[in-house]
């Protein structure tokens, strides 16, 4: 604010300056830090959705099957994507190790046609209801990788659950 002479010309400037650089970085932090746990908690509510539709369908076909064998087959699928939901559970305690960098991958010998075939397992159900084909055709000559096993199994349920919605039915 100016201070002036009587005739108008300025003999000084009062005011304050603050500098808020601080507030405002810890400010962008937090809203960087709220998206990003947003962001997590978006992609696990639909990580939960494809185990908890595989339980469902198979659920529903144990209602109404009395093939001993397709009973087995549908207790197994259950078994599995109640394995797929705890791991994401898990995934969702593990929050709070993301700001320590202590968010843990578990490395482990992987063989990928049997990763494949429990993927496919828990989406069976979702296709039977949107009446799309799933049919997997794997290769023999296919090496073990080293990966998380349970990661890698959410991560094909995700990419067959979102190919049989864009897929046309058969």
């Amino acid at each position: 604010m100016p201070v002036r002479e009587a005739d108008g010309t300025i003999r000084q400037w009062f005011g304050t300056n603050t500098d808020i650089t601080d507030e405002w970085t810890a400010r962008l932090e937090a809203e960087r830090a709220i998206k990003s746990r947003d962001e997590i908690l978006a992609v696990l509510a639909h990580d939960l959705r494809n185990p908890m539709q595989a339980i469902l369908g198979a659920a529903a076909m144990l209602a109404v099957t009395t093939d001993a064998d397709k009973r087995g087959r549908q207790v197994a699928m259950i078994q599995r994507a109640t394995q797929g939901m705890e791991r994401l559970v898990t995934d969702l305690l593990d929050m709070a190790r993301l700001d320590s960098g202590a968010f843990v991958i578990n490395r482990e010998p992987v063989e990928l046609p049997a990763v494949i075939r429990q993927a496919v397992d828990l989406c069976e159900s979702q296709a039977a209801a949107r009446n799309v084909l799933l049919r997997t055709e794997i290769g023999d000559a296919i090496p073990v990788i080293t990966a998380d096993a349970g990661r890698l199994l959410q991560l094909l349920s995700n990419l067959l659950g979102n190919a049989m919605k864009f897929s046309p039915a058969e």
